[in-house]
């Protein structure tokens, strides 16, 4: 029994300093696009690789929302906080492989605080290819940028992205 537990002491800090553990680069969260390509880092996923959601907790506000809007059915959105959005994340859908690549961002801001429209596209499991629509608030606070709240939409049939979300 001694022999294990001296076993499990020598063995446990190695254990721990060899797993990778991804970080929030705090150099990036010092501006709005590294805080949002941070997020779109964690958020995009290979096959059967998991995400860091500590990591991904540490971009936004405790009190954000997460919204998706949808195509105008009878119950037109839905909206989640932080941890049922990472619930939500973890499912075959995500864990099958999902990528979300920024086309283009318009950002404003003023005094601390930051609206972000960014059109994205979607790459789905199976290859299938969405384009959509983020908007971000952000806040700046303790010297780096906190995303407040994200709402989302993707086109739908006889409704494409507005042409001035896409321009330069």
């Amino acid at each position: 029994m001694k022999k294990l537990i001296l076993l499990v002491l020598l063995f446990c800090p190695i254990l721990i300093i060899s797993q990778e553990v991804m970080t929030v680069d705090t150099t990036a969260t010092r501006t709005i696009n590294g805080t949002i390509d941070q997020m779109l880092k964690i958020v995009n996923g290979e096959p059967n690789k998991l995400r860091n959601w500590a990591a991904f907790r540490k971009l936004f506000l405790p009190s954000v929302r997460f919204t998706v809007v949808h195509d105008g059915s009878e119950k037109s959105f839905e909206s989640a906080n932080l941890e049922e959005m990472i619930e939500f994340m973890k499912d075959d859908y995500y864990d099958n492989g999902y990528k979300e690549i920024s086309v283009h961002r318009k950002v404003d801001q003023y005094n601390g605080i930051s609206q972000v429209w960014e059109v994205v596209k979607h790459i789905e499991p199976d290859g299938t290819e969405i384009m959509g629509l983020n908007s971000y608030q952000l806040i700046y606070s303790d010297q780096r940028w906190w995303i407040s709240n994200l709402i989302w939409t993707t086109e739908v049939d006889g409704k494409p992205i507005p042409k001035k979300y896409l321009k330069n």
